[in-house]
């Protein structure tokens, strides 16, 4: 990819570009200044809805509040069946 960017012989307009993995732009160079790293810029935030953000866990919170409730509601459960048994056997 920094190939193509630095060789200025590739046409990006209206292309789309996706990452598995985060990159490093600490030295990028500027088409036209080799030899002189430019400064690392933010990454845009993403604009379409289907383009999830990095670290959004909205969905994940939810997971984590049914899965405790749910354990707890196990919990109770079991100790009312241990408590019914032992009243049986009474």
């Amino acid at each position: 990819m920094a190939a193509l960017v630095n060789s200025n012989t590739t046409d990006f307009v209206d292309k789309t570009i996706r990452l598995g993995a985060d990159i490093s732009l600490l030295r990028y160079e500027e088409p036209g200044k080799p030899g002189e790293p430019s400064q690392p810029t933010q990454p845009e935030k993403p604009t379409t809805p289907d383009t999830p953000a990095t670290g959004d866990s909205s969905n994940v919170t939810a997971l984590w509040v049914v899965l405790a409730v749910a354990g707890v509601g196990i919990i109770v459960l079991v100790g009312l069946l241990v408590t019914k048994r032992k009243n049986k056997k009474d």
